[in-house]
């Protein structure tokens, strides 16, 4: 797909989702096996160097183990060899990032690179990030 098809995709999805108000700049990028459904925030999407940072939301089929029904992950991605980390992360009570948030330090990894396996779903959002920065 090119970037120029991206691009339209976006303004589509927007134009889609614009009927809801607090969902106006998550833009829908891939759902999960597990029914889990994958956005990223198009306007904070940044680059410098080699490095891309962008906001990530995961909308849960059901309640994870903290009863989040959403979280909202900021990430570093390297795009020069495909890495990413992650810098923060907000738990919410509700689908779609809605309800108390509860902010937290990454979890498990602390803030550690890593490399994405070539089929999952981080792989397709670094992918698609990488993309739109170029």
């Amino acid at each position: 797909m090119t970037l120029l098809m991206k691009k339209l995709l976006v303004i589509l999805f927007s134009l889609l989702i614009s009927f809801n108000s607090n969902a106006l700049w998550w833009f829908p990028i891939v759902d999960s096996t597990d029914g889990d459904s994958y956005f990223i925030d198009i306007d904070t999407i940044k680059s410098h160097n080699n490095s891309v940072f962008y906001w990530r939301l995961k909308d849960y089929l059901r309640p994870n183990n903290y009863g989040a029904l959403s979280s909202a992950t900021y990430y570093e991605g390297d795009c020069s060899i495909y890495k990413i980390r992650v810098l923060s992360f907000v738990f919410y009570e509700k689908s779609m990032g809605e309800g108390d948030g509860d902010q937290s330090a990454p979890l498990g990894d602390n803030g550690d690179w890593r490399y994405p396996s070539p089929s999952s779903v981080d792989k397709v959002l670094l992918d698609y990030v990488c993309d739109y920065v170029d």
